[in-house]
């Protein structure tokens, strides 16, 4: 089954960052990619709430290390709290 995204989710996010990546290093890139903290072929939802912007080697880093992973979680609670109207 392949999963469908909303390409207003990967937008936004984006958008968010503003070029930034988003998993504390706080490096300027050209290029940033959105990643799923709950992986969406995990039953993670697409939402902004679960959406991140980092750089490709940080991507990779998330998708390695499960520590890291959670340190995006718990940034992503502050940059992208629930009770924020979004998505």
């Amino acid at each position: 089954l392949a999963v469908v995204r909303d390409p207003r989710v990967r937008a936004y996010v984006l958008q968010r960052a503003g070029g930034v990546c988003e998993c504390g290093c706080a490096i300027t890139y050209p290029y940033l990619q959105c990643h799923h903290v709950h992986a969406l072929g995990k039953g993670g939802e697409d939402s902004v709430f679960n959406a991140i912007a980092l750089r490709p080697d940080c991507h990779v880093r998330a998708d390695r290390e499960q520590d890291f992973n959670e340190q995006l979680l718990l940034r992503l609670e502050v940059i992208e709290p629930r009770e924020a109207e979004a998505l």
